[in-house]
């Protein structure tokens, strides 16, 4: 079974931010706090194609991609929190 969850999203303190949380609802203020708290965004993806398969052993080809990318999203967080300008 592939994982379902693509993003995993983490505060400036490196603490996880819950999936069952999201989405989040941007016009409330606990909603914008937690827009604004985000600092780092991972990306995990497993690709496959259960009709392609390998040659040798008869197995389905996936492929796997990973990333992370760090924000500096200074404008949305209000003075003196960990991400503010």
């Amino acid at each position: 079974m592939l994982n379902p969850i693509i993003f995993t999203y983490f505060k400036a303190d490196g603490t996880q931010i819950p999936s069952a949380s999201l989405p989040l609802d941007i016009s409330s203020l606990a909603g914008a706090q937690t827009l604004a708290s985000i600092k780092t965004i991972k990306i995990s993806l497993t690709i496959s194609n259960p009709v392609v398969k390998d040659i040798k052993t008869g197995q389905v080809i996936q492929t796997s991609f990973e990333g992370e990318v760090s924000l500096n999203n200074c404008s949305m967080a209000a003075l003196n929190q960990p991400m503010s300008c």
